[in-house]
This record gives C-alpha cells, structure tokens and sequence, in this order.
C-alpha cells in the first residue's frame, strides 16, 4: 500500500494507492462526504473506515456534539492522517482495528452507522455480505441508519474502457473489449 499526501496549498488529500481517501479541510462542495451526512442530528455514530477523517470532520461540523467512534485498520494510514491532517484534533473515539472483527464485540447500539471501507483501489466485497450487514441492522437503535459507500465499478470501467460492450444478466455485468486494428 502506498501512501500520500498531496498538497496543493489550499487543502491536503490522503492518497492510498493513488485514489484520493480523505481531504482536508473537506471540500467546501463535499464530494462523495456530503452524500454520507445524516438530515438528522444523530446521538451515536460507527463509523467504519476513517482515512483521514473527513467524514467525522463534517459530521462534527453539522452536529458539534455528536459522539463518533472511528475504526481504521491502517495504523499507517492513521499516522500519515495525524502527521499531514491533524486528525489527532478530531474529537472521536479512534480504534485501530479490523472493522469486520470489531463490530462483532460489545460495542453497544448506534444512531448512524457510515461503511467506508476503501483501501485504495480494494473495496473488500465481505462490506455486502449478508452477516456482515445483518449484524450492522443490529447494532442500530430503532429509526437508526445505515450508509455504505460500496464502488460504482460501472462508473470506473466506463472511464478507462469508453468503447466496451456491457451484458447485463440482472446479477453479472460482463465487459467486452476488442482492442482497434
């Protein structure tokens, strides 16, 4: 995994593998973040995935007194986020940890729950598997939400291959490509 920091004087941008994870101070316009924020004002929130904490940047913003636990599996990813984005000032609970081990524990119930589990370019597909969203559903309090960024692979493949061909069978899209004389 490598890691960056870009900064081009106005903000700083956390790199991982050469896909930007986290910005700061977050984008003024909110990217893909300001689709992850609540309409309204949480207790308790899990989130799953801080990079370099934009997310509970703008959750903190709108909802100054909120209560966040973060867990983020890359210590890495986490030093380079003190070091470059201050995310030492973020006020939440930060645990080291691998999200798919951790919300099995005593962790008590939530308000808001937010899945962001990229690293890089891997987007681990056990974030759509069934136990792992049933045990989510379960550690939300009544009227509570879950959010999950999951990769619009779609999206990414219409970028780099323009001229495919795309079958779709309802439960596989199968990409075609011929490469030009």
């Amino acid at each position: 995994m490598s890691i960056t920091i870009n900064d081009n004087g106005l903000q700083k941008t956390l790199i991982v593998d050469e896909l930007s994870q986290s910005a700061y101070p977050p984008p003024d316009k909110g990217g893909y973040w300001r689709l992850m924020m609540p309409d309204r004002k949480p207790d308790r929130v899990l989130m799953l995935g801080v990079g370099g904490g934009t997310i509970p940047r703008m959750l903190l913003e709108k909802y100054p007194n909120v209560k966040i636990v973060g867990v983020e599996i890359s210590e890495a990813i986490v030093n380079a986020a003190i070091e470059h984005l201050k995310l030492d000032e973020v006020n939440m609970d930060l645990i080291v940890a691998d999200a798919f081990e951790y919300v099995y524990q005593d962790i008590g119930k939530f308000d808001f729950i937010i899945v962001d589990l990229f690293d890089g370019f891997n987007f681990p597909l056990k974030c759509i598997s069934p136990k792992f969203v049933e045990r989510l559903q379960e550690l939300l309090n009544k009227g509570g939400e879950l959010y999950m960024n999951i990769p619009n692979i779609d999206h990414a493949l219409s970028l780099i291959l323009p001229t495919r061909i795309k079958e779709d069978n309802g439960a596989n899209i199968i990409y075609k490509f011929t490469k030009g004389a």
